[in-house]
Parts: C-alpha cells; sequence; structure tokens
C-alpha cells in the first residue's frame, strides 16, 4: 500500500490543517517528526524529542482552534506548550467534546502554528480498501520527463516509489489525450522521497497519459530509475511508455494557473512565458512558430503571404505559388510583442 511523505513546508497552514482531516476522515494512519537537531533542546524547553517519530491521531476545529492530537510512542514524556494536558486555554466543554485526559500518556494536543513549527515531516499511509486493483511498472528517465499511457476509470492513485539510495527530485501528473489536466498531482514543487504520490483522481474510462517528471540536473545515462505503482477500483492497464526529448517536454501548471494562461494559437495549449513567441498573427510556443510552408522554425525574419506564416526563402521562391505582391516582413521576438 502507498505510503507518502509531505513536507509542510509547501503549503499554508490552512491548506495543511485541510488535508490533514482529509486524510484523518479517511483512517489513514500518519506518524509526524522533528528530524532536524536543534541548538534548543527541546525536550526541556517544550517536551519535545529530536530525532523521533509521533503518531497523529486526529486533527479537529473546536470552537475555532485548529488542533492535532499526536501520540508519542514511548507512552510517556510530552508537549508542555500551549493546549497541553494542563494549559490555561482549555474550557472544560472542549475538553469534555476531546475527551482530554490529564495523565503522562504520550497523549498531546498541539495548534496548527506549533506544530508546523516544531514538525517537519508527515508520512502518510493511503489505505483505501477500495482501491484493490494494483498495477506496477519499473521505469527509467533518460532525459528529464517519461509518458505513460495508461487505460484508467474510476478512483485512481499513482505513485512513484524509489529507493532510498538512489533518490531523485520527481513530481507526477495525469493528462488526458488532449492534454488537458485531469488531475493526480503530486504538487508543483519536485519532491526528493521515497515516495512521490499524486492526489486521489476520478477519471471516466478512457486513455489518459500520466507524467513523471525529474528535476534536471542528473548525469545519463537512466537518471532517474523508479516503479510507478497505479492503485484503482478498476482494472487499470498500460499501454505504452515514451521517453519524452528535451524539445517535447510537458510544461506543468496549476488548477489556478491554468485558469489565467495564455494559449498557443497553432497547438492550443497552455505557453510557459520562457517559450513564448508573440507577433502580429498570434502568440505561439517557439516549437510552434515554424514556417507553414517548409516547416522550418522561423528565426529573425518572416513574412506574411496569404495569411501564412513563410521563412524568406519560401516567400521569395516563385515555385511555391505564393503572390509575393501581399506580402508584409515583421521581425519575430521571443517572450516580447510588435
Amino acid at each position: 500500500m502507498p505510503v507518502g511523505s509531505i513536507d509542510m513546508k509547501q503549503y499554508n497552514e490552512d491548506t495543511l490543517f485541510s488535508k490533514l482531516i482529509d486524510f484523518d476522515n479517511k483512517e489513514y494512519s500518519m506518524c509526524v517528526s522533528i528530524m532536524t537537531e536543534s541548538d534548543l533542546n527541546l525536550e526541556e524547553t517544550v517536551g519535545l524529542l529530536t530525532q523521533h517519530a509521533y503518531t497523529l491521531l486526529g486533527a479537529y476545529e473546536v470552537d475555532g482552534h485548529k488542533l492535532l492530537k499526536i501520540r508519542n510512542p514511548w507512552g510517556k514524556c510530552e508537549w508542555t506548550g500551549k493546549w497541553s494536558d494542563e494549559d490555561s486555554s482549555w474550557t472544560q466543554e472542549m475538553k469534555d467534546e476531546l475527551n482530554v485526559v490529564v495523565a503522562d500518556d504520550g497523549i498531546f494536543y498541539m495548534e496548527i502554528g506549533d506544530f508546523v513549527h516544531y514538525f517537519e515531516i508527515i508520512n502518510v499511509v493511503y489505505y483505501n480498501e477500495k482501491l484493490k486493483y494494483i498495477k506496477t511498472i519499473d521505469l527509467a528517465i533518460q532525459n528529464n520527463q517519461i509518458e505513460i499511457r495508461a487505460k484508467l476509470e474510476g478512483e485512481v492513485v499513482i505513485t512513484l516509489i524509489q529507493k532510498i539510495e538512489k533518490l531523485n527530485a520527481l513530481r507526477t501528473w495525469t493528462l488526458d489525450l488532449d492534454d488537458n489536466l485531469i488531475g493526480g498531482e503530486s504538487g508543483k514543487t519536485f519532491n526528493m522521497n521515497p515516495t512521490v504520490k499524486g492526489e486521489n483522481m476520478t477519471v471516466v474510462a478512457g486513455e489518459y497519459k500520466i507524467i513523471a517528471d525529474m528535476f534536471p540536473g542528473k548525469s545519463a545515462p537512466n537518471r532517474a530509475v523508479f516503479n510507478m505503482m497505479i492503485r484503482s477500483d478498476h482494472e487499470a492497464s498500460i499501454q505504452s511508455v515514451t521517453d519524452i526529448t528535451n524539445e517535447n517536454e510537458y510544461n506543468y501548471f496549476t488548477r489556478e494557473e491554468l485558469a489565467n494562461v495564455i494559449r498557443c494559437d497553432q497547438c492550443k495549449k497552455p505557453i510557459a512565458h520562457w517559450e513564448m513567441v508573440q507577433c502580429s498573427v498570434g502568440t505561439f510556443h517557439q516549437k510552434c512558430f515554424v514556417c507553414e510552408i517548409c516547416g522550418e522554425p522561423l528565426v529573425g525574419s518572416y513574412t506574411i503571404c496569404d495569411g501564412k506564416k513563410t521563412c524568406q526563402r519560401c516567400a521569395e521562391n516563385p515555385e511555391e505559388g505564393i503572390d509575393t505582391k501581399n506580402r508584409r516582413s515583421n521581425e519575430n521576438s521571443v517572450g516580447g510583442s510588435f
């Protein structure tokens, strides 16, 4: 069953708390840890242990307070800050609602702000008894991205699994065959953990593109070797695996970015600002900004002949049958306008 790691620095407090509420409602097992050694003796100052894992038992919002219930597996040695067992912040009604027991039993509460301040990593076991179908495949990224085409249906979870001694920074997301974002995003930032899990997604039956993306910088060959696991409530099948060349890489856009993104007038796909060409006839990916006759990239100057983007060579070649009397020349600009 997939296990994922969440770096709390990637989320603001409200978003993180909402995720923890969701995980708690789904009865996922969670543990949290303080990995970094501190100059302060946290055990003496606030009752917490470094290089130590705690169980995260639940997330609760009571009277506007966002609280996490945590247990030290030793059964003793508890948090002594705000919302500890005998802290004055508690009302009797809140204690009764959350069944707070005043005892050195290892169980304590923290508010989300203190939780984020002291703890660093959350490990989550994503158990879902409905996802009984499992499909796995071993993969190796030769460039920076790999595309896995798969037939999917229903609820689906994608997880990338690496060996600890060969970790790479990875991320994943899923597109339909028209390159529209469907879901399954592991996050905008790359994740250097043994498991990189995409969000649960629900899809209609069909073929989809699962993108595994590696942070650039490692040296070939086999720069990232990992296993991809598909867990779903309907049987999935893998159709093909394609290593993507650098010039054909997919750009990842969040849902918020897609709402306002500029799209290429040629292929209609979103354009990142660093690959944008704006000119008098539209906005294009650099790779789409080509002569409509010979297909060569348009660099330097170009011509509009009979409504077509044309390189100077094709415009001046009478054998191409272009009416050169109505042409007008322009200079193209990468990332700029005319």
